[in-house]
């Protein structure tokens, strides 16, 4: 297929899902920004109202709602991204078409949702700085950085959800089994806390008897090599401090994103000449 037919096909998918979304809803596309915006107010009393003293951080509703709307993009482009193929079935026994779009074009719908998001998260952290600092010289500078870390995010999304829709071709129990690896993923990933330090592994091991002396060591290296924690790190580095996200955080992020990326499409390729039989 042509490259400038691959992209209207895209843009058609991509089209076609968020049409059939918002189809007979009164505000269309506008519910992108009103359910996050719900969303933010909500768990910002919730939460600022309840939690902050605990956690001993002022900035606590921001951080947690950076984590939220982070993972969500990832969850939700992931567990939609799984099916793609299979619901694709008869489409894909009656034309030739590059069957990699279809992930593609469900991980892109999301991003879009996504990245209306983030327009919503950058007011809301410029409103939050701006009472403490009183100006944004240099604090808009790290914004330059969001475009890597959405790569990171982006390629890390899509690159597993074209390995798991892969595997969902051949065995359908791959999608009951990515939502609930996704459900233990998010409490794994610092959403709803900030990274842990090793002494706080260290701690919760010594707690629990029936782990192994040296286990915490091996539990700290294995929580970083979730990309989410880099990615959602980097994002509350840029939006929350208005800083560079650091060095290693985000190279690791998107080390592990472009590497996804990479094994993700190479399995999808290797079979999708498969998937027109097998479903």
């Amino acid at each position: 297929m042509k490259s400038w037919a691959y992209g209207e096909l895209l843009r058609n998918l991509v089209g076609r899902d968020l049409k059939l979304r918002y189809r007979n809803t009164g505000l269309g596309f506008l519910w992108s920004f009103v359910q996050p915006l719900t969303m933010f107010f909500v768990y910002y009393t919730v939460f600022g109202l309840l939690l902050t003293d605990r956690f001993g951080m002022s900035d606590y509703p921001l951080l947690l709602i950076v984590g939220l709307f982070a993972f969500n993009f990832f969850s939700s482009g992931v567990t939609k991204a799984v099916p793609s193929v299979v619901q694709a079935g008869p489409l894909l026994r009656q034309v030739s078409f590059p069957r990699f779009v279809l992930p593609l074009a469900t991980v892109t719908a999301e991003s879009i949702h996504f990245l209306a998001m983030l327009f919503i998260l950058l007011v809301a952290s410029l409103l939050h700085w701006l009472p403490l600092r009183g100006e944004l010289p240099m604090g808009l500078v790290p914004l330059l950085a969001l475009p890597v870390v959405f790569l990171a995010h982006f390629s890390f999304t899509l690159g597993l959800g074209l390995l798991l829709s892969t595997f969902n071709v051949f065995a359908r129990d791959t999608e009951q089994l990515a939502n609930t690896i996704i459900t233990i993923w998010f409490f794994a990933t610092p959403v709803f806390y900030p990274p842990p330090e090793l002494e706080k592994f260290q701690s919760l091991m010594a707690s629990m008897a029936v782990l192994p002396e040296g286990s915490a060591g091996w539990f700290h290296r294995l929580y970083y090599l979730n990309p989410m924690a880099h990615i959602i790190k980097s994002y509350r580095d840029i939006l929350l401090d208005h800083s560079w996200p650091e060095i290693a955080p985000l190279s690791m992020g998107l080390g592990l994103g472009l590497g996804m990326l990479f094994v993700g499409q190479w399995v999808f390729r290797r079979n999708a000449h498969r998937f027109a039989e097998e479903i």
